[in-house]
């Protein structure tokens, strides 16, 4: 069969990206060689490739990797796939780091910072960091300025970690990874804390059963009841923060009534803000201290 059959028969799937994949080729190859006629070797691998698209599997998994924020990072079925929505949430922190380290540079030395030795580090922590998407993003951005940093990424899922450092490992970033269980395991005094909790409520799980049943679901729903991880977070986050901080969290709109609930009850004297996503969702909550 040639590129432009191929084409034809499954208009329906990402099939130029099957067969870029198979071809080794780039994407553009596929639409300007419609008349190139695969070998019986490269029409059985696609065969097989396009067999389990059509059963649901999402095309990232298949392919391996998950293009986010300009950066290619490998995925597979123990982490979540990347959204594009995640990427708002990289922005922002990014903005964040910058004013603060501004700030950290403004301001007049500690006594306690011995012959003017200054500790301007902005530490950062990326929670649930699944394929370290967000926490390698950020440091991609910090190594071209003159921010200096320190980054954590934390995760209850061990294999998960393994993906999150080969991503590291590939794209050349300082990032520390750490097995935790929400802050149990991963120091103090952040002064930028990201997280990206299982969100989904067990109903809305259900309902969207066709659309999640690849991804791990222990990144997706609370394993005991809704919210009782947020809780949790909320609970500890206190004693991983000074005033100076903010938390920034990705959230399920159904989300934002507990995180007030929690934010009251846990973090007195912060407030929390929330923001919509383009799809006009109630989607981000950025926490700070109400100075």
């Amino acid at each position: 069969m040639t590129i432009s059959e191929i084409l034809k028969k499954y208009p329906n799937i990402e099939i130029e990206l099957l067969l870029a994949y198979v071809l080794k080729k780039p994407r553009e190859f596929v639409f300007m060689n419609g008349e190139k006629r695969l070998s019986a070797y490269q029409l059985t691998r696609l065969l097989a490739l396009v067999k389990r698209r059509l059963r649901g599997e999402p095309i990232a998994y298949i392919l391996g990797y998950k293009d986010f924020y300009g950066l290619r990072f490998k995925v597979n079925k123990n982490v979540l796939i990347p959204r594009p929505e995640t990427e708002w949430l990289v922005d922002r922190v990014i903005a964040r780091i910058r004013q603060l380290a501004e700030t950290k540079q403004s301001r007049l030395p500690h006594p306690s910072e011995a012959l003017g030795v200054r500790n301007d580090k902005i530490r950062i922590l990326d929670l649930a960091t699944g394929s370290g998407c967000i926490a390698i993003s950020i440091a991609k951005q910090l190594q071209i300025s003159n921010v200096q940093y320190q980054i954590s990424a934390s995760d209850i899922s061990k294999k998960a970690l393994v993906v999150a450092r080969q991503n590291a490992k590939v794209h050349k970033v300082k990032v520390t990874v750490k097995l935790s269980n929400i802050l149990e395991n991963v120091g103090k005094d952040f002064d930028i804390i990201v997280a990206n909790l299982p969100y989904v409520p067990k109903k809305n799980y259900k309902l969207r059963m066709k659309n999640l049943e690849w991804e791990p679901k222990i990144a997706l729903v609370d394993p005991k009841k809704d919210f009782n991880l947020y809780e949790k977070f909320f609970q500890q986050v206190g004693q991983h923060i000074t005033t100076q901080s903010r938390i920034l969290l990705e959230m399920d709109p159904t989300t934002k009534f507990p995180i007030q609930k929690f934010v009251k009850k846990y973090l007195r004297g912060w407030k929390v803000k929330f923001f919509k996503d383009y799809n006009g969702l109630w989607r981000y909550a950025e926490i700070t201290y109400n100075f």
